[in-house]
């Protein structure tokens, strides 16, 4: 997914009309990890502790080729294959 977004930001770099002007964000991909809380792990500190972390939520910023800024996906697989048609 990050390389077929290196090569969609490539070219439009090399496009002498782009504009990189305020995009700083242009790019991000974040994963979110979740760990339960102490209520969800019955309160008990060996199962908090212990815990393992579930990915929650898949985050990808483009302003310039999604269809809005922040995008957000439950799976890498769902953020992949919407990445994909950009």
């Amino acid at each position: 997914m990050r390389e077929h977004l290196a090569k969609l930001h490539n070219n439009w770099q090399n496009d002498p009309e782009y504009d990189g002007y305020c995009k700083s964000n242009e790019g991000y991909v974040g994963l979110l990890y979740r760990l339960p809380n102490w209520f969800e792990a019955e309160r008990d500190s060996e199962k908090y502790i212990n815990a393992t972390a579930e990915l929650s939520m898949v985050e990808v910023y483009s302003y310039l080729f999604g269809p809005h800024r922040l995008h957000q996906y439950d799976s890498i697989e769902d953020a992949h294959r919407e990445v994909m048609t950009w």
